[in-house]
């Protein structure tokens, strides 16, 4: 979806896009919006991180049709984000469902005091995909909206897609705590309930250590990619230039 979009759309259809963009750019903060809206209502654990995936895509989707550096390397730097924060989250899911049978929120309470170590690491990943500073999920998420901040593809909206970036952070905040302190927060009656094996942890340490790399340090994954963005532009730019000089 997202690649589709930087590899086909923006270097062979660049009018169309330019046309589209400010529609597109609604539709996305729309559906940042709209999934964050929707997990804040989730009881399950599962569908909370799905829908909060939908408005991660949006970040992601938006920040390609500001069609400038920033927000497409922003872009480029929020998928690699978002499937190490994503897949974290999905493991953390499964490793609470396989202890507890369930993954209702309403059904889980204190497992801090039964799983310390994944407590720990949930709290990391979990405060990562809000976008704390200093975490991966935040330079992703700063670059783009700077992307459509200063994008001339979405005129006078910017600001409105700016805004609506920002309220979506503000969910994400609302819904991973409450995911967070729901299940892992409180009092309750785990006896029994073992916490996640050297295996089970080896699997997580991985994305928890990119995630504080990437964050402190995005320097190396902006750098690899700003060769292939600045091609990008440059070819649209060239692919617009031959296309007027037909027309005329």
């Amino acid at each position: 979806g997202a690649y589709g979009f930087l590899r086909f759309c923006l270097p062979l259809f660049p009018e169309a896009v330019e046309s589209f963009a400010m529609v597109i750019g609604l539709m996305a903060a729309a559906g940042m919006v709209y999934g964050a809206w929707i997990a804040l209502a989730q009881k399950d654990l599962k569908a909370l991180v799905a829908y909060s995936s939908i408005s991660h895509l949006g970040f992601i989707v938006i920040g390609i049709f500001a069609n400038n550096g920033t927000g497409i390397e922003g872009s480029l730097l929020q998928m690699i984000n978002h499937g190490i924060i994503a897949s974290a989250l999905f493991l953390i899911v499964a490793f609470i469902e396989m202890r507890t049978g369930t993954r209702n929120l309403d059904e889980l309470r204190g497992l801090s005091k039964a799983m310390p170590v994944l407590y720990g690491t949930f709290m990391l990943i979990m405060l990562a995909a809000l976008g704390l500073p200093g975490l991966n999920g935040f330079v992703g998420e700063f670059l783009i909206l700077m992307g459509v901040w200063t994008s001339s593809m979405f005129s006078g909206l910017s600001g409105i897609l700016v805004l609506m970036g920002g309220l979506s952070i503000v969910f994400a905040s609302i819904y991973m705590l409450y995911m967070f302190q729901g299940s892992m927060q409180g009092k309750s009656d785990n006896q029994g309930l073992t916490d996640i094996d050297r295996c089970e942890f080896k699997l997580l340490l991985p994305a928890c250590l990119l995630i504080i790399f990437i964050g402190l340090y995005p320097k190396p994954f902006i750098d690899r990619v700003t060769p292939s963005v600045d091609a990008l532009l440059h070819l649209e730019k060239t692919v617009n230039l031959h296309t007027e000089e037909s027309g005329h």
